[in-house]
């Protein structure tokens, strides 16, 4: 009863601190300020409300055609939402999914504190309880939980670390691997870009462990790899589909993460209150006590020198770590991070607390009874304070105003649907955000609302292939995020893009008048808008090279038809360098009078595309350009027989472009290619997430194009036939289609979900049968778990 009392304070005193955090920082429900910041609000929440209705819906989980063109999910979700406290969004409306985080955050946090209080009272088994608590404290509340609270999913990690290395104590001292293999299993589950850093910490720790106390043995060393490698097996279910998946994705090994170079960071710093999420300072801090007894152990006079020169090495290092770029990058999965720095600060603030732990244990009995009250008390007011400083001015969005946002857009897509029930894709130029200059436009939101499929995405599994094409397209810049800040009227025909949702008036298309404004955007029809499938000539998947993304255009149409057509045309342009950039002066030709015209600009591989520059036409604002959330092209408006000015500005005096490029778009030229596209179309008879069949008549062999990613997954029939996909495009996929009547049939099966599911089965069989041996031959018929 004591130790169960003990566990139930370790859980709530640190829901209630962090409750008391929220209230000071105006948070709802404790105030008017919505709990979204940074990839929260930007991406996680979208994520958190397709989950809410695809459950409700019983649509698959397996893939989503609201993943931009579409794409698998088991990588989206085992790497953010994989947790199953998650399914508990579908108990609150999309309107309070902001309280929802709140919640679950707050639950994490206690978890720590119960995680660490029962890992504490099992190392130090004689730490006084009361200790305990506060150490808990110290731990659930740490900086690191505090600045990373926008990145809920990994506080799954922080909660499971203490659980992990508890396993690895119970492994090295009373021979059971029971727990440690659970831990595995679980942290690699619930987020395996987290569990990659507590099992590489673990195994450190081992190695700590046993010069701790002096029992390292090689025959053990290599039974705990085997049970590391067992339990990461278990996982196999949702971890080897998420990795195959995940290797499809932007993220990739390059030498350059490991070029050696220092944070630069003063020092005093790390141990300070209000270390800010946005910055990019380390912060070690878990309490001014914790501190101190952790340098106190240290500097205690005994003769366990071989102890406190082994933990202080182990701590050296991982601030190390923290510190020099090339280890960081190892242990951040070999990626450079640019953001949420430091993703691995709770690792050596655990070893903070666990010296900490370690001194008291052995001090406790020479303490005054005074001393934990006033200790409890400092930390407990230092806890607040640090998360209050650290919230103050970050959080900016008013739950009223998402809730309101999320009300208006739900509705403007349900009366969309009502309006027009057929296939097609929507985008809007203006997101929750509200930033009217568009840098916002990469919102995954067409996740977050049903009946919405859209392009912008942004995710850590977003399929390489479609940022090609989207690239190719000119919708992007970059390798990891896919914008869309305004139409482009030739690629968001191609791509079935029939209504856009805008705040300003969208040139080539139709107000539709039917609808009204929701959320500042009326909604816009393009009328030339391809269907999911249309019948294109063989030389569709040709090999396309361009010089840039009108050209490519140009090539592309010249290939799906068949037949050579020049959709843009270029026009001269003289550039001028200024005092903070460059400026061009465009003068189109007098045919190209009255069509859109379009510019792109390109700079040096190696130069920084993080640094953003402004597009003006004529001195007004058009977009950004140049940083992670610019597009590729830009629209800069209908050409006149006067010449237009484009000047590119920012802090630098010169920008090394190596490519620029103004195009006019020839509509009619468009609109007779898009009608010929037409002629032959796939009649949808059944469309959901994983399964699409259709009929399509043809008048000679010809290919189908779907506006489909050829992923691997995929099922294809024609005809009752089962035919392998081409590739078009780097990224589309055609089906090989016969004079006259098709029937198309196509499901999907998540590539390695059934082979990770019996990797599983056999590695919980072979823990199981080994676990009966040992019971067995070895006579242990203890608990492993208490």
């Amino acid at each position: 009863m004591k130790r169960a009392l003990k566990y139930f304070f370790a859980f709530t005193v640190p829901c209630i601190l962090f409750t008391c955090i929220l209230s000071m920082s105006n948070i709802y429900p404790f105030g008017t300020q919505s709990f979204l910041y940074d990839d929260m609000n930007i991406q996680y929440i979208d994520f958190f409300l397709w989950l809410r209705h695809t459950l409700l819906s019983g649509e698959s989980l397996f893939y989503s055609f609201q993943k931009s063109l579409g794409g698998s999910m088991l990588p989206l979700i085992s790497y953010y939402i994989a947790n199953p406290l998650n399914l508990l969004i579908v108990f609150f409306k999309e309107t309070k999914v902001d309280f929802f985080i709140v919640l679950l955050t707050a639950f994490k946090i206690g978890m720590c504190g119960l995680t660490m209080s029962i890992y504490l009272s099992h190392r130090f088994e004689k730490l006084q309880h009361h200790w305990c608590l506060l150490f808990s404290c110290a731990y659930a509340l740490m900086s690191y939980n505090i600045i990373q609270s926008s990145n809920i999913m990994w506080l799954d990690s922080v909660v499971l670390l203490p659980l992990l290395l508890l396993g690895i104590y119970q492994f090295l001292h009373r021979d059971r691997s029971l727990l440690l293999f659970l831990s595995i299993v679980i942290s690699i589950t619930l987020n395996w870009y987290g569990a990659y850093k507590i099992i590489l910490f673990a195994l450190c720790f081992y190695l700590f462990e046993c010069l701790y106390a002096d029992k390292f043995s090689w025959r053990k060393s290599f039974h705990l790899v085997f049970v590391f490698a067992l339990g990461v097996c278990g996982s196999a279910f949702l971890f080897l589909p998420a990795i195959i998946g995940q290797m499809s994705s932007k993220t990739s090994f390059t030498l350059g993460v490991l070029k050696p170079s220092f944070h630069n960071m003063i020092f005093p710093k790390y141990f300070l209150w209000g270390a800010k999420p946005d910055t990019n300072t380390l912060s070690l801090f878990c309490g001014t006590i914790t501190l101190i007894f952790a340098i106190l152990y240290f500097l205690r006079g005994n003769d366990s020198r071989k102890e406190k020169k082994a933990g202080l090495i182990f701590l050296g290092f991982m601030v190390l770590c923290c510190l020099f770029n090339p280890l960081e990058c190892i242990w951040n999965g070999m990626q450079k991070s640019y953001s949420d720095y430091c993703r691995l600060a709770f690792l050596p603030i655990f070893l903070l607390i666990f010296f900490a732990a370690a001194y008291c244990l052995e001090k406790q009995t020479t303490f005054h009874k005074c001393l934990y009250p006033l200790c409890l008390i400092l930390l407990s007011g230092e806890l607040c304070i640090n998360g209050a400083l650290s919230f103050q001015g970050i959080y900016q969005t008013s739950h009223t105003d998402f809730a309101s946002y999320v009300k208006g857009q739900n509705q403007a897509i349900a009366n969309l649907k009502k309006y027009d029930s057929s296939w097609y894709r929507t985008e809007q130029t203006l997101t929750r955000e509200r930033h009217t200059d568009h840098t916002s436009s990469f919102l995954s939101e067409s996740m977050a609302t049903k009946n919405f499929m859209g392009l912008a995405h942004y995710s850590s599994s977003f399929d390489d292939c479609t940022l090609t094409l989207l690239n190719h397209l000119g919708y992007t810049k970059t390798e990891e995020i896919l914008n869309y800040s305004q139409p482009l009227l030739a690629s968001d025909s191609l791509l079935g893009l029939k209504y856009i949702l805008s705040d300003t008036e969208v040139i080539g298309t139709k107000l539709v008048t039917g609808l009204s404004a929701k959320n500042g955007k009326n909604t816009y029809c393009n009328q030339n808008a391809l269907p999911l499938g249309y019948a294109v000539s063989t030389s569709a998947t040709d090999k396309i090279t361009a010089d840039n993304v009108f050209e490519y255009q140009n090539a592309l149409f010249s290939n799906f038809l068949g037949h050579k057509v020049t959709l843009y045309t270029k026009a001269a342009y003289e550039q001028t360098e200024t005092t903070d950039g460059i400026s061009y002066t465009i003068s189109p030709a007098v045919s190209q009078n009255g069509q859109p015209l379009y510019g792109c600009l390109e700079n040096e591989k190696d130069s920084d595309i993080f640094h953003r520059m402004n597009v003006t036409v004529n001195g007004t604002y058009v977009t950004h350009y140049f940083d992670r959330f610019s597009p590729s092209a830009f629209f800069i408006g209908n050409a006149s027989q006067d010449s237009v000015n484009v000047s590119l500005s920012g802090t630098r005096n010169s920008l090394p472009i190596t490519n620029a490029a103004f195009y006019t778009l020839d509509q009619s030229v468009l609109n007779e290619c898009l009608r010929e596209l037409k002629k032959e179309t796939l009649t949808l008879n059944t469309f959901t997430n994983t399964h699409v069949s259709g009929e399509i008549v043809v008048d000679q062999d010809k290919d189908l194009l779907l506006t489909i990613p050829n992923s691997s997954g995929w099922t294809v029939t024609v005809n009752n036939k089962t035919i392998t996909p081409e590739t078009t495009a780097d990224c589309l996929m055609t089906l090989p289609v016969e004079k006259g009547s098709n029937q198309i049939e196509m499901t999907f099966q998540t590539p390695g979900l059934k082979a990770g599911i019996l990797v599983s089965v056999i590695s919980f069989a072979v823990y199981l049968v080994l676990w009966l041996l040992r019971i067995r031959f070895c006579g242990t018929k203890t608990d492993e778990i208490q």
